[in-house]
């Protein structure tokens, strides 16, 4: 055989040789590149350096590299959202086929002939797909080989639930060297100094620093709670990372609790989430219509002095409007103040119904001092078949803060996201995450305390706060709780002593006359 034909062949048969035995960490080792605009440590990746170099990074774009570029497969990688899976596509993983070469010379995101889109992307021997987990349609019909869920605690309810994790992030203990996951209830601190956070060992008990068991992190491994399963995921939290301190973990916590005992427990659900890698599970509690009416409490005026400001809520229904309007003290301690309803026929924005509301919004209520104060926000439900006379509505009061509400088909949505101005009327459109707001609503409502975040009720006759409306969804509430947060003013309790000093230094002048000093 010829020399030609011999070197032929062999160069033939080394394409057609399987690649040696490589590892997800060995291939991110040799290939992977971290992007500067997404990465705080931008260049190679290196394992042994930061076994915890981001979640996202080393559970979804290293595996996704991995297969991409060693063991060619059609791929689905699926996000809470749309919106989520979108950033994701465009500030994760394009980045990362940009900047890795074996990558880039796969993916060709540059050519317009390549079939790429920002949710999908096609490569020799497979394809990535990109989804949200809010919509049905993304998850369908897709034959896949590999599939990364990740943020799976905000997925909505109808796309199952976070199951047990297979493989917990396990460190050894400095002293005994059992390997362990690092939970949150063996971390050891003084929450009056917080300059020395240390750890307990699961099984010998010992007290050990943040270095020592940080020193040993490296000698860390994955744990397999089921062998059997071929299924693999993974779990791990912050307090195994090697670019966060353990301090600036408790911050978050101290933090997150002290708001939650003042009723908002938003932060304590993403510190849960994003510190903890766990899922947050609500208590699953009911207000009872009779405790909240046996709270109820005599004012004895009509704007307690505590308010700073007065908001108001507005649910439209397609015979009348109903209405609640609440002041809001230091810490988010409210006080109902009225809740009314006006019945009419509000089809036509001519009618005397809507005149009838806009009477109602430009009344004053009075403090015990004489003070009186008007509404400072209105939040108008713009749902229903009411739309187009509500945006009419408020876009002609716009200057007074009236402003057109609607809620998000999206479950995991932000209570006020920012407002559009895209429909027909032009008017500002406020769109809220409803159920986030109910939940937050919630729990102020839980609260037995008063103090911040409490809820007030009044008990007096004619302000509207009966059976009927502890029965009803409590909507106006909630669209009243939005209007505070619109226009976002510091609700912190005045200072006395500070305004009764600058009102020493106001002198009165006279006329200054030629020479001389008055």
């Amino acid at each position: 055989m010829k020399k030609n034909t011999v070197d032929m062949f062999t160069r033939i048969f080394k394409v057609l040789q399987p690649p040696p035995e490589m590892t997800l960490s060995q291939w991110a080792d040799k290939f992977r590149r971290l992007s500067a605009g997404s990465s705080a440590e931008p260049g190679r990746w290196k394992t042994a350096k930061a076994p915890y170099q981001g979640k996202t990074d080393a559970m979804v774009l290293n595996p996704i590299g991995y297969y991409v570029h060693y063991d060619p497969s059609p791929i689905m990688v699926i996000q809470p959202t749309i919106d989520m899976a979108e950033k994701f596509s465009k500030e994760k993983l394009s980045p990362m086929l940009r900047d890795t070469p074996v990558l880039a010379d796969r993916i060709n995101e540059k050519s317009r002939n390549s079939g790429n889109t920002i949710m999908q992307k096609i490569f020799p021997g497979g394809f990535i797909t990109i989804a949200g987990a809010n919509s049905p349609t993304g998850l369908r019909s897709h034959t896949i080989r590999i599939l990364l869920a990740d943020e799976i605690d905000a997925y909505p309810a109808s796309a199952g639930k976070e199951g047990d994790p297979l493989l917990l992030a396990s460190a050894p203990c400095p002293c005994c060297g059992e390997l362990q996951p690092l939970v949150w209830s063996n971390v050891v601190f003084d929450k009056n100094d917080l300059s020395e956070i240390r750890y307990a060992c699961s099984k010998c008990g010992v007290i050990s620093s943040e270095a020592e068991w940080k020193e040993h992190f490296i000698d860390g491994t994955f744990v397999h709670e089921d062998p059997d399963n071929p299924v693999r995921g993974f779990h791990l939290n912050t307090l195994a990372s090697t670019l966060t301190t353990w301090q600036e973990v408790v911050e978050k916590f101290l933090t997150a609790n002290d708001q939650m005992k003042k009723g908002n427990v938003e932060l304590m659900k993403v510190w849960t989430n994003t510190e903890m890698g766990q899922t947050w599970e609500e208590d699953g509690e009911t207000i009872e219509d009779d405790e909240l009416m046996k709270r109820r409490e005599k004012y004895k005026c009509e704007v307690p002095e505590e308010v700073l400001y007065l908001t108001a809520g507005v649910d439209t229904q397609d015979d009348r409007f109903e209405i609640e309007v609440v002041g809001w003290g230091p810490e988010y301690e409210s006080w109902g103040i009225r809740y009314a309803a006006i019945y009419g026929d509000n089809s036509d924005i001519n009618n005397q119904v809507w005149q009838d509301l806009d009477t109602f919004l430009l009344q004053t209520f009075e403090k015990p001092d004489g003070t009186k104060m008007k509404l400072s926000c209105v939040c108008i439900d713009s749902g229903g078949h009411r739309t187009n006379q509500v945006y009419k509505f408020c876009k002609a009061r716009f200057n007074r803060r009236v402003f057109a509400i609607k809620g998000s088909n999206d479950s995991a949505a932000a209570y006020i996201q920012k407002p559009s101005k895209s429909n027909r009327e032009g008017a500002y459109l406020f769109t809220l995450g409803v159920d986030t707001g109910k939940s937050l609503l919630m729990d102020r409502l839980k609260l037995e305390e008063e103090g911040p975040g409490f809820c007030h009720f009044p008990k007096e006759e004619g302000k509207g706060y009966d059976e009927k409306y502890f029965n009803e969804a409590l909507d106006c509430r909630n669209y009243a709780t939005a209007a505070i947060e619109i226009i976002n003013v510091p609700l912190k309790k005045p200072d006395k002593k500070k305004d009764a000093t600058q009102a020493k230094k106001i002198v009165k002048r006279g006329r200054r006359r030629s020479g001389g000093i008055l």
